[in-house]
């Protein structure tokens, strides 16, 4: 059953944290061109990150969880649902973890190697399901709660399974999205020896350049997103609630490498042109794309052509951009964060920009918004995300008639 002949998914509650706080707060900062990337200090070393804004009334010692709790709550609002709707076998949770608790993981484990025992809610503090089922349990949610861990395409496979809950009919109502705090010493050292990893120490804000000649890498961010996806029946009488509609998806491998795209594309401009199908949009019809763009060497040109040869010519007209220079790669929470965004910037009718990308790759030709971004009519949006390991999610919106 194609998206367009099953019960449709709108999106119609956003909750956000990254390192500029929350939803509007963050929006805002990417509308005004602002990156939070900067140079910290974690265990003495220092590094670059843009680590999730601390904020009061945390659940949980673990900020994963915490995350997920407070965009799940924001999310919830924003949709203006009665949380006693929630409750029951009709709602189900997807926000997912790629990777548990990390934080909890690594300050247990070197309290244990000096002596101490293990916490009793270890577990509990670790597991990569906690999240979503922190917010289950928040709640009353008894329908389905599945993790979807799939590296940095985590976000983007739980709403993809979201709104797969939704046309099946086996939920009328979905929290999706998924959260990650990584910024810890073992963790940021792994990627560094990936190689994946900017070296601009001296320029934290022009780190990360996507698409550009002068590209090195990305730097780690935190934070969570989740959205609520609800059936069209549910809105039927209310359409000015939906932000957008989750129009056709499509998800699947390259499984290549660990951490570099096939430089053939061939995965992931199959699955682009898949996505549209399951959409019924030709490609003339795309506004806008928010890649995933990740600043890395490789992979920045085979996305962009991936792009050009799903789009066909139309790429030359579909605005594309990258957020990771402002919000910093959130990894498991990538792409539920910048599908969250373009949810956003559809409504706004407003293109983010590509920080940093001064001098664009003749091998990423795309129809970039570089540096500064622009009002736009958005119509259609397609979101890329791209897991190490070759991990691929594709999510098409198309624009719904919520104002604010």
């Amino acid at each position: 059953m194609s998206g367009r002949d099953a019960r449709r998914a709108a999106i119609t509650g956003v909750g956000l944290v990254t390192v500029f706080g929350r939803a509007s707060d963050t929006w805002s900062a990417v509308r005004e061109g602002r990156s939070g990337i900067r140079a910290i200090d974690i265990n003495r070393e220092r590094v670059l990150g843009a680590p999730a804004v601390a904020f009061s009334g945390a659940d949980s010692p673990e900020p994963n969880v915490a995350m997920a709790l407070a965009a799940a709550r924001d999310a919830v609002a924003d949709a203006g649902l009665d949380v006693c709707s929630l409750s029951g076998p009709r709602a189900a949770s997807t926000v997912s973890s790629s990777k548990g608790g990390m934080k909890s993981l690594f300050q247990c484990h070197r309290a244990f190697c000096e002596g101490a025992p293990v916490p009793p809610e270890f577990w509990e503090l670790i597991s990569p399901s906690t999240p979503g089922l922190a917010v289950a349990r928040e709640f009353g949610i008894t329908g389905p709660v599945v993790n979807y861990a799939a590296a940095c395409a985590t976000g983007i496979h739980a709403v993809i399974a979201g709104s797969k809950l939704i046309a099946s009919g086996d939920a009328d109502v979905v929290l999706a999205g998924a959260t990650d705090a990584s910024l810890v010493q073992p963790l940021v050292a792994a990627f560094d020896r990936m190689g994946v990893l900017s070296r601009r120490m001296d320029d934290p804000s022009g780190a990360c350049r996507p698409f550009d000649r002068a590209r090195d890498g990305f730097a780690i961010g935190e934070g969570a997103a989740v959205m609520v996806l609800e059936a069209e029946d549910r809105v039927a009488t209310n359409p000015e609630r939906a932000y957008a509609w989750v129009a056709g998806s499509s998800w699947g491998a390259d499984a290549f490498d660990l951490a570099r795209v096939d430089a053939s594309h061939g995965a992931l401009a199959r699955l682009l042109g898949g996505a549209l199908r399951d959409a019924g949009l030709s490609p003339d019809r795309v506004d806008y794309v928010n890649a995933h763009g990740t600043g890395t060497h490789d992979n920045d040109p085979a996305e962009s052509a991936a792009i050009r040869e799903a789009l066909g010519e139309s790429w030359k007209r579909a605005a594309v951009s990258s957020l990771k220079p402002a919000i910093g790669h959130c990894l498991g929470a990538a792409g539920g964060a910048e599908l969250a965004l373009t949810v956003l910037a559809m409504r706004d009718g407003f293109l983010p920009p590509t920080l940093n990308l001064t001098d664009p790759d003749p091998a990423c030709e795309l129809n970039h918004v570089a540096k500064v971004g622009r009002s736009h009519d958005i119509r259609s949006a397609i979101k890329i995300a791209v897991g190490f390991g070759g991990h691929i999610g594709i999510v098409v919106l198309e624009r719904g008639r919520r104002s604010r």
